[in-house]
């Protein structure tokens, strides 16, 4: 009768063996596939932990005897995988803690995990050359105690958690850590006073130090893709803000034809161009170029749109509107650079004035001559001298000629060689498709540009240009 007793407690130990160990597994493949589908900040925690849980899970399985009797596996497998195991989860429980420090704290635990690897690379080798498998395993347990040691002592102060945790709800944390610890001094308590417990206490206190890992992990990632999502529709405010201080429609001015396009890399750019219509007749262009890309950029780019009105009285003077810039946008930059282009034109005499500072030369199609010459009046560009001026070319331009005016991202866009596109290439379409209108040369341009990259859509810097016709 006893015996019978004895058996049907061991078959329930066994199921129960199973049990567990396959939920270990499923929550390391649940918590896997959510970090690699989701690839947020805080996914490393859950790939880790991910580890960690399957590979106590098989630990479980295989060291059942129910399953470990089957025929795939044998005494030499199970033991190896069992002594692996033993020491390299260490490994992954070390660094799913790592993903949830800073500071001196993750430093800490990168020498832990070096150790432990090493540790555990020369006991499984020990092993196998030996069949001792507990060579090493005391320096493992060392490493284990005095890290759950000091994460308790981080957990348990608030200071200590802002300054060396990244994480929210410390709380569940600390909560499911002391109940790991307090279940695993209860075991080894028990045995050393000659009190036998049940593994399965074991396996409930992991079970919840497992549970409160994931569930700081996930709030962790989730309220990453939350501030994500934020940042997003953010963007595409100012994406919309910057926008609409650029201009609606390009001005009509007699005996011109006028396109102008802008592609900026991110949802906001450097780049920023601007009309100036005097009259019917008359009119100014403005392209400028902020170093850098992103928000940065494109607030120093909204300020060029600012100053501007204040440079409009000049506008027949292109060294004079960009030295008024340079001084109203010196104090504003902060160790940015900005360049710029500035094209006065009279279409009615015929009499065309330019300047730059530190700006990529205009190309200008001579339809007489049926060549494209680089038009260069640079000065310095914003940001380097407050108090500067800026040279002016004047020239006279025909019927059928063109201008183009750039920003540097058009002739350095690269292919896959790394080559970049170049003044030569762009000159080349220039005179290629000199008969085009200017819209459709736009369109032209654009077309070239995607293959030369070889129609990848990544955009390596700002595009913005604007062509002008004399008609």
């Amino acid at each position: 009768m006893q015996n019978e007793i004895d058996t049907f407690e061991q078959l329930r130990f066994q199921a129960v063996e199973i049990i567990f160990g396959t939920f270990f597994v499923l929550v390391g493949i649940f918590s896997g596939a959510i970090a690699l589908l989701r690839r947020e900040k805080g996914s490393q925690v859950l790939l880790w932990l991910a580890v960690w849980s399957g590979i106590f899970g098989i630990r479980l399985l295989i060291s059942n005897s129910i399953i470990n009797t089957l025929p795939i596996f044998s005494n030499n497998i199970v033991g190896s995988i069992d002594v692996s195991i033993s020491y390299l989860i260490l490994v992954a429980a070390l660094l799913t803690w790592y993903y949830l420090t800073s500071g001196r704290l993750r430093f800490y635990l990168k020498v832990m995990i070096i150790i432990a690897l090493v540790i555990g690379i020369v006991g499984i080798g020990w092993y196998l050359v030996t069949g001792n498998s507990n060579a090493l395993m005391l320096y493992n347990n060392i490493i284990a105690a005095s890290t759950l040691i000091v994460f308790i002592i981080i957990l348990s102060v608030r200071k200590l958690s802002e300054k060396f945790l990244v994480m929210p709800n410390r709380g569940i944390l600390l909560a499911g850590t002391v109940l790991f610890i307090v279940e695993a001094l209860y075991n080894n308590l028990s045995w050393l006073f000659g009190y036998r417990t049940s593994p399965v206490t074991g396996w409930i206190g992991f079970a919840i130090l497992l549970l409160s890992l994931a569930y700081v992990a996930a709030k962790m990632m989730f309220n990453n893709e939350r501030r994500l999502i934020e940042i997003e529709n953010e963007m595409e405010t100012a994406r919309q803000i910057q926008t609409s201080i650029l201009p609606e429609r390009v001005p009509e001015v007699s005996n011109l034809k006028i396109a102008s396009a802008y592609y900026p890399m991110n949802a906001v750019a450097g780049d920023f161009y601007e009309f100036i219509q005097i009259n019917k007749n008359e009119v100014g262009f403005l392209l400028a170029d902020v170093s850098g890309h992103g928000v940065p950029a494109a607030l120093i780019a909204s300020m060029i749109k600012i100053a501007m009105q204040s440079v409009r009285d000049y506008a027949r003077d292109p060294g004079k509107v960009l030295e008024l810039l340079g001084k109203i946008l010196g104090d504003q930059l902060h160790g940015q650079f900005v360049t710029a282009a500035y094209l006065y034109i009279n279409s009615e005499s015929r009499q065309a004035r330019y300047s730059s500072a530190g700006h990529p030369p205009i190309l200008y199609w001579n339809s007489e001559s049926e060549k494209v010459v680089f038009i260069e009046s640079n000065g310095l560009v914003f940001g380097v001298l407050k108090e500067t001026e800026y040279p002016v070319h004047d020239f006279t331009f025909n019927k059928n000629d063109r201008v183009l005016i750039y920003s540097d991202g058009l002739i350095e866009t690269r292919n896959p060689s790394d080559a970049e596109f170049g003044n030569d290439r762009l000159s080349e379409l220039i005179r290629k498709y000199h008969n085009v209108s200017a819209e459709e040369l736009s369109k032209i341009i654009l077309n070239e540009l995607s293959i030369w990259q070889n129609n990848k859509p990544s955009q390596q810097d700002d595009l913005t240009w604007i062509i002008i016709d004399f008609v």
